[in-house]
């Protein structure tokens, strides 16, 4: 990438959705369920020089709100919605770089079971990752490793109820590979992404990355699959924007997701 500027601002938004199917059965109950995720989420972000020659730092805010309706396949249905704020972090020297985002939720749960209705519930999450960005002649690899952890606080009426405060920790890895090309004066480059991850830890009742999908512990220490493909768009003078498709899941699991999302940069 060329040099970035000495400060640079820039805001940017982004609208998602989320599909995800599971089938199953536990003790004799169908545990299967279909889940609808939808939102959107942006911010502004700063972007400063490092101390050392060519280094560079990224500062975030951000905040948004989502929205997701569960069915399960016992009849039941529950929806989960609130908003969002958050802030991140992005440090880069050369090829390496290494990124970090805290994130919290105030969400409301209701079902369709008499008396589970106007639940409250804060999530709380911490991701990281490190990366590193080889370059060659019209192409790039990007492999990449992290965490997150998460947890889930009810309210008094939830507690009452008998729903127990979570704890969650997802391990992630994969690699980014890209490309750039010229279309008709438009910089697009060209991005997929192979990923795998597990959610090493699932302690009581905790949210999914995928909000709305309460995780059952059957998910803890199941690996999951995820391929991502991306296509971005740069105008120049600050402007550009990005389309991006989403698949993963693993046995019983089929999850897909899209999203897109614009970046105004100030010159």
């Amino acid at each position: 990438m060329p040099a970035a500027p000495a400060y640079q601002l820039a805001t940017w938004g982004q609208l998602f959705g989320d599909h995800e199917t599971r089938s199953g059965v536990i003790n004799g109950a169908d545990i299967g369920r279909r889940a609808n995720t939808g939102g959107g989420i942006g911010g502004a972000y700063l972007t400063a020089p490092g101390i050392v020659a060519g280094d560079v730092w990224v500062f975030g805010l951000l905040g948004g709100a989502t929205a997701a309706d569960t069915q399960n396949n016992d009849g039941t249905t529950a929806r989960v919605d609130g908003p969002g704020f958050g802030a991140n972090m992005i440090f880069i020297r050369g090829g390496f770089s290494i990124d970090a985002t805290v994130k919290g939720d105030r969400f409301t749960l209701n079902t369709s079971t008499p008396g589970f209705t106007g639940l409250r519930l804060s999530n709380y999450a911490v991701s990281s990752n490190v990366n590193y960005k080889s370059e060659f002649t019209g192409w790039w690899i990007e492999p990449t490793v992290g965490a997150t952890v998460a947890n889930t606080f009810w309210d008094a009426s939830a507690l009452d109820l008998g729903l127990t405060n979570g704890h969650q920790v997802r391990v992630q890895g994969g690699a980014r590979i890209g490309s750039v090309a010229d279309w008709n004066g438009v910089r697009v480059e060209s991005i997929l992404g192979l990923f795998a991850y597990s959610d090493v830890v699932v302690n009581g009742g905790v949210l999914a990355v995928v909000v709305g999908n309460l995780l059952a512990p059957t998910d803890q220490n199941k690996i999951f699959g995820q391929a991502t493909a991306k296509l971005n768009f740069d105008w120049g003078r600050g402007l550009s924007a990005y389309v991006e498709g989403e698949v993963r899941g693993r046995e019983n699991v089929l999850g897909v997701a899209a999203r897109l999302g614009v970046t105004y940069a100030f010159q």
